[in-house]
């Protein structure tokens, strides 16, 4: 039968703590936290009752995505999104350029000839000004 129903394998560690984890992280991470209309508080009542679900998993969630360093629980005040410093925002584009820097540098460390010259042909394209692609500028 071409028209049956295709359904997916639950994964055998599934859990609903994790998923729910899962959904508050992505929708923390779609959330526009620095637009001074948003609402940064978390109710856990009305995220229940949107994903239908009881208010224990939601705590799971907020407890790890506490620990992620997403969310910060006031006791007698309620869950709050965080916003990251400037510093804090600095300080993650440096490791990021870090680790973009070593990850290129073993990449043609470890590359075939042909491997080179289509990184090379990506850096063409992507660089303002394609005569400047060199890719020893990224292996010291």
């Amino acid at each position: 039968m071409s028209n049956s129903l295709k359904l997916n394998r639950v994964a055998t560690n599934f859990t609903l703590k994790d998923h729910i984890h899962g959904v508050l992280r992505d929708a923390i991470l779609d959330m526009n936290i620095y637009d001074p209309e948003t609402d940064l508080r978390l109710d856990e009542r009305q995220m229940a009752e949107q994903l239908g679900i009881s208010r224990t998993p939601i705590r799971e969630a907020l407890v790890r995505l506490e620990q992620d360093g997403f969310v910060e629980i006031q006791p007698r005040k309620g869950v709050f999104v965080c916003r990251k410093s400037l510093d804090e925002i600095l300080e993650i584009v440096v490791v990021w350029a870090a680790l973009e820097s070593m990850a290129a540098r073993l990449v043609t460390e470890n590359a075939m000839p042909q491997e080179l010259a289509d990184l090379r042909s990506l850096a063409m394209q992507y660089s303002a000004n394609s005569a400047r692609a060199d890719i020893a500028e990224y292996s010291e």
